[in-house]
């Protein structure tokens, strides 16, 4: 978690509520899993995932936004990931522009 401001230092609460969110989508259990549109009803299913929060690291910075071209990602002003052959890393962080968030596509440079 990069942050300049108390604000964007969000709490474990928070960060654990969201794992738990993600836990409900990946098992069937989210409040809206029987409006899923009929089209995509054939595909939707318990996959049976699990996340567990294993570590969070937090970093004051100066930089008021990081854009989307990986910055937040490496060590030299931002946080490199943590075993990312084994863990899902997440960066939390203000992107700027009016973007809330970014991934990167499962065929795409790891």
């Amino acid at each position: 978690m990069l942050f300049r401001t108390a604000g964007e230092n969000i709490s474990l609460a928070q960060i654990q509520s969201q794992i738990d969110i993600l836990n409900q989508d990946f098992n069937a259990k989210n409040l809206d899993y029987g409006l899923v549109p009929a089209f995509f009803a054939g595909v939707k299913a318990n996959i049976v995932i699990t996340f567990v929060l294993d570590q969070v690291v937090r970093k004051a910075i100066t930089k008021s936004s990081w854009g989307t071209r990986d910055a937040m990602k490496k060590a030299n002003g931002g946080i490199a990931s943590t075993s990312p052959t084994t863990k899902l890393n997440f960066w939390v962080c203000t992107i700027g522009g009016g973007i809330l968030g970014y991934a990167q596509f499962p065929e795409g440079a790891s």
